[in-house]
């Protein structure tokens, strides 16, 4: 039967391409196309009679209040497709004015179908080739930062020339973050010399600290030596009549008060150079720097540097001890996962989806996917808390370095600004990940309870704009809708607490709604006679303080502009009177008075008509000359373009003479390749075709045979399991027989019982005899 089916496929697609080649030619089609063509036609006045269906249907349900349509799937496409002016019955012109209003026109419905079929066709092409490429290389690793000063100062230099030869918009570089990234020229270039010039100033402040605690070798001391042996001398000259222990007890006070000299002048060096560099970095400073200063100063010598306030603020953005339990009991139920290889579905309720109410069953890849992803966010924001605590410590300290142990896992001591450097760095990765990762959480949980996936109940009992948990705005969905959620779950425990304890609540006295009101009123009415309009740090405050100062820069430039226009007007007012203008002044013999303005313009007017006096004098004579030269160039050009034509031509008429001859010998090694592959190709389809139905039938007997085996083996099974289930009956129906009828099972116990004696009786009777027919034979 399938090498029915496959020749009667093969003698179809035959007689289909005979038919479009008849049809090519210009010939008619065949009988059995016609025959469809009819088949088809009459198809479509099948419609007649769906027509009158419908209106059959609408005859049959005038009298019901309540419209159904009883159209299926196909034909309210079909309705829907059709143009308005078609539309003759009532129920079909409801239904299109049903689908017109809430889903829109047929086309765009049929776009989007043909759009949607084409995006899962290059889908599937896309899965089947692998899947589409990663956006992220994240095989790739990232580079290092150069950490020597002077290298990263010379890359940073020979990055900031290339962008500044740079005409493009945009370019890559890696340089910044050591990672390639894509950055308008401009920026780049600013953040590069933003980069240099700190690099610049870390190199001085670090050549300064190093200059501190250098030890210096001073000679002094040695020339302090000298000095006092040579004193010492003369000092044993002067006192030799003083006694042994004397002289070594006054040489050793000139040696005490010499070191303590010397000790003097070294501190009052370094008191002298501190101070000098202390004026110096005053003098050094600006205002915002200073000012920076006096606000340290203000906080006193218990102050937070990084909080700038009396007493710190910093609290911890998590609970440590409680993520630190939570990944034991990942780190546990993963061991329990492990431990269990071959359980390929395992009931969890660890996970946070199973937590949150999920379904607790999962497949073992899933499970371990979800509980080493929550590991990992909980490891991150562990980690986030403890290098946000350690930068709070670094920007605090007022000593020159820190100790640092989140970064690398144990304790390193970093100078206070390389610290800054690599926490700050830190922190904005990690900082980066989780605002990521939090706003994708937030914008799934917005299209989950947006039915983007489809209809489902809300698991929140907060949403909108509830004052109780947040005062000003909204309640946006995502992790401010869960800690709302938990906040409103509070309030209602704690309300019922209270209601427990016999506390009544003002919505649930009794009393008309004026004396419900009544205390709301009072209270809104103290609100705006005791509390101010405008706060310290709120919108309305800001606001303000924008428009006053917006006020008095206008005041200002409206002052300003007011005395620039007075200082123009006194300047002009000699020239503007109308004194020295020709007009009015006729008849008189005041003398016409220049202002110096007036005699510079003038001045430049004949300056200005001499120079083009001259310059007409001068490009007349080169005219002729030019004009030469232009005729000469022409003439040239002409020539050379006579001659770059013809050569074009030529090379032009040679290009398609040989692709012409390509072409022939082409196209004739093509056909002859194509008819080889053709028959080679007929060939290997006929072999495909026939061992397919070969393996087809053999897969079909191997099949029957095992399933026969299978169906015997499964009888047989039924077979034992429906006697097994008889005998059991059987059992039972006996020991009910015995059970409820004494007297017989009596009878049967006593006979029973005489049969064993007996059968004993008839044993021991056949032993004996056996026994005696052993000795007789023995005897024998």
């Amino acid at each position: 039967a399938e090498e029915k089916e496959l020749a009667k496929e093969i003698d179809d697609e035959k007689e289909e391409a005979e038919e479009k080649e008849r049809i090519r030619k210009g010939g008619k089609p065949s009988l059995k196309k016609r025959l469809g063509m009819k088949q088809s036609i009459k198809q479509m006045l099948n419609i007649g009679n769906v027509v009158e269906a419908a209106l059959d249907r609408q005859d049959r349900d005038q009298d019901d209040d309540a419209w159904e349509c009883d159209f299926t799937r196909e034909e309210i496409l079909h309705i829907w497709a059709k143009s308005k002016a078609h539309v003759i019955v009532p129920e079909q012109k409801k239904v299109r004015r049903l689908l017109s209003k809430y889903n829109g026109e047929f086309e765009e419905y049929k776009e989007w179908e043909d759009a949607y079929a084409l995006r899962k066709q290059l889908q599937e092409e896309q899965d089947a080739r692998g899947g589409a490429p990663g956006l992220i290389d994240s095989s790739k690793h990232g580079a290092t930062l150069e950490t020597d000063i002077d290298a990263r100062c010379r890359e940073v230099q020979k990055e900031m020339d290339r962008a500044a030869h740079n005409s493009n918009p945009t370019m890559d570089s890696g340089v910044l973050h050591a990672a390639s990234q894509r950055f308008p020229t401009t920026v780049l270039r600013l953040e590069l010399e933003r980069e240099l010039d700190r690099l610049l100033r870390e190199q001085v402040h670090e050549r300064e600290r190093a200059q501190k605690f250098l030890i210096e070798q001073d000679s002094s001391d040695e020339e302090a030596e000298d000095e006092s042996s040579d004193s010492d001398a003369d000092a044993a000259n002067e006192d030799q009549s003083l006694s042994l222990r004397e002289r070594m007890k006054r040489r050793k006070e000139r040696r005490a008060k010499n070191r303590a000299e010397r000790i003097n002048a070294e501190r009052l060096k370094d008191e002298v150079f501190n101070m000098k560099q202390r004026v110096n970095l005053e003098n050094s400073k600006d205002d915002v720097e200073k000012e920076k200063l006096r606000e340290i100063e203000a906080l006193g010598p218990f102050g937070c540097r990084a909080c700038m306030a009396h007493p710190c603020r910093w609290e911890a953005m998590v609970d440590v001890p409680k993520l630190q339990n939570r990944r034991r009991v990942l780190a546990d139920e993963m061991h329990y996962i492990r431990m269990h290889p071959d359980a390929m579905v395992i009931e969890s309720y660890v996970p946070i989806s199973a937590m949150r109410g999920g379904n607790p069953k999962f497949r073992r890849v899933d499970v371990i996917h979800e509980l080493t992803w929550e590991d990992t966010q909980l490891d991150r924001q562990i980690r986030l808390n403890g290098v946000d605590r350690e930068l709070h410590d670094a920007y605090a300290t007022k000593q020159e370095y820190v100790e640092v142990k989140v970064l690398h896992g144990y304790r390193t001591l970093l100078w206070v600004n390389n610290a800054r450097k690599a926490l700050e760095r830190e922190h904005n990765r990690l900082v980066a990940q989780t605002f990521a990762i939090e706003l994708v959480d937030d914008i799934l949980e917005f299209m989950l309870e947006g039915w983007y996936f489809g209809e489902r109940e809300s698991q929140y009992t907060v949403a909108g704009y509830v004052p109780s948990v947040k005062k000003h705005g909204f309640v946006r969905i995502g992790n401010e809708q869960k800690n709302a959620s938990k906040v409103a779950e509070e309030n209602y425990l704690e309300e019922q607490a209270k209601k427990a304890e016999g506390v009544e609540f003002d919505k649930e006295k009794g009393g008309d709604p004026k004396e419900k009101t009544a205390p709301i009123e009072d209270d809104a009415q103290w609100r705006l006679t005791e509390e101010k309009a405008v706060k310290v740090g709120d919108d309305r405050d800001k606001a303000l303080n924008s428009t006053e100062q917006t006020l008095r820069f206008g005041l200002f430039m409206l002052t300003f502009m007011y005395f620039r226009a007075m200082s123009l007007v006194k300047r002009e007012e000699e020239s503007w009177s109308g004194k020295a203008d020709m007009i009015g002044n006729e008849g008189k013999d005041a003398k016409s008075k220049l202002t110096a303005e007036r005699k510079r313009m003038i001045e430049e007017e004949r300056a200005a008509e001499e120079r083009r006096h001259e310059l007409e004098q001068v490009m007349g004579r080169a005219k002729v000359g030019e004009e030469r030269k232009r005729r000469r160039e022409r003439a040239e050009r002409a020539e050379a373009a006579r001659q770059l034509y013809e050569k074009v031509r030529r090379e032009k008429m040679e290009k398609q003479a040989s692709a012409d001859l390509q072409r022939l010998y082409r196209g004739h090694l093509g056909r002859k390749a194509a008819r080889r592959w053709a028959m080679k190709k007929a060939e290997l389809e006929a072999m495909n075709a026939l061992m397919n139905a070969s393996a087809i039938t053999m897969q079909r007997v191997f099949r029957g045979y095992v399933g026969k085996l299978r169906a015997s083996v499964v009888r047989a099974e039924m077979a034992d399991f429906i006697a097994m289930i008889r005998m059991e009956e059987a059992a039972a129906d006996e020991e009910e027989y015995w059970r409820t009828h004494t007297f017989a099972r009596i009878k049967r116990d006593i006979g029973s019982f005489f049969d064993v004696y007996v059968h004993a009786a008839r044993e021991g009777d056949n032993n004996a005899r056996q026994y005696h027919d052993q000795l007789q034979a023995i005897e024998e």
